[in-house]
């Protein structure tokens, strides 16, 4: 049983074991928090006095963190020897605090799937959404640490998305894919993923509105059509054709180590270079990091597709290659490649 639960993602709240715990101001819910992520639970005051009131001179920004310490003190009770303020540095017990983002950011690291499915609840949106404090350095290490958590969870999406989609379980595949994309609007690979889901699950009308979504949000804000990949399975959701089923029943939904290599180059029929990037090699030892490296390949793939010079062949027709032990040369030369 912990003392106090701290919860950072998609607000911030504190809870004592009695119940609902009420900083007495948002420098001291600040400090809090920022002990609380801090290497081994504790920072000195100068650093602390830094963060949380720069603005100020350094003997009152002092006063100001013995005052705020104070005032903690009083409002913890019998829980005030939860901090540990020495006379150059202060510290929270960390054995006696559970955060979320402490736990989401192990459980979302995990290779295992339930803990992948705990850290997705436990991200209920941006960390300390909402809160701000006007300190620089605060502002400065609430923007990074944000920025790593909303990182953080958009891996996490994309796994858990590619996961069930392998198992075809696409109704839990397309809720994930959801979250991911309201993290990101912008990822085309996730509305690609969309609107394959949409039509697995027979959702026709809604896979070919999630490319005009697409469409509409990569005009306004990129100034780019989708790419190839994205229009060739618009043409097949309306076409009524049938989707390559990637993963059929059975197979393993854990994909072994893949081969990667620069990607090779060639020339189309007509002329217009071509540029293939093939599967990426997971150098981590852990399988279920495959999803990550499966997802730079992705992303290269759309960035490429973009540039009009050169023609970018699709990711389905290089998962062949995956386990395929052939040179770069003898891949770049196979006449039907494109």
């Amino acid at each position: 049983m912990f003392d106090l639960t701290v919860k950072t993602l998609g607000g911030v709240s504190f809870h004592l074991d009695k119940g609902e715990f009420r900083a007495p101001t948002r420098k001291a819910a600040a400090l809090l928090v920022y002990l609380g992520l801090s290497p081994r639970g504790s920072r000195s005051r100068e650093h602390l006095a830094d963060v949380l009131w720069g603005r100020s001179a350094d003997e009152q920004a002092r006063a100001s963190l013995r005052q705020t310490l104070s005032s903690l003190r009083k409002a913890l009770g019998e829980r005030a020897d939860l901090l540990e303020a020495g006379s150059d540095e202060v510290g929270i017990r960390r054995d006696r605090l559970e955060m979320d983002a402490l736990e989401f950011e192990t459980l979302a690291n995990s290779a295992g799937h339930a803990d992948l499915e705990r850290a997705a609840g436990l991200y209920q949106g941006a960390f300390l959404d909402g809160f701000s404090l006007k300190e620089e350095g605060f502002e400065d290490w609430l923007a990074f640490t944000r920025q790593q958590y909303g990182e953080l969870a958009l891996r996490l999406f994309l796994r858990l998305a590619e996961y069930h989609r392998m198992l075809q379980e696409y109704e839990t595949a397309l809720r994930y894919a959801q979250r991911l994309l309201a993290l990101d609007p912008l990822r085309e690979q996730t509305h690609r993923l969309l609107m394959e889901l949409f039509a697995r699950l027979g959702r026709r009308e809604q896979a070919l509105l999630q490319y005009d979504e697409c469409e509409r949000a990569l005009k306004k804000e990129l100034d780019v059509a989708p790419a190839d990949e994205t229009r060739k399975l618009y043409a097949s959701i309306r076409s009524g054709g049938a989707l390559a089923n990637e993963h059929p029943p059975g197979e393993d939904v854990e994909p072994e180590q893949s081969r990667a290599s620069s990607p090779p180059v060639s020339r189309t029929r007509a002329g217009k270079p071509s540029i293939a990037v093939l599967p990426f090699d997971n150098l981590s030892g852990d399988p279920a990091q495959q999803f990550l490296a499966d997802a730079i390949a992705e992303d290269l793939i759309t960035n490429l597709s973009h540039d009009r010079w050169f023609d970018v062949i699709a990711r389905t027709s290089t998962q062949k290659y995956r386990e395929d032990k052939a040179g770069i040369a003898d891949i770049a030369a196979e006449p039907d490649r494109a």
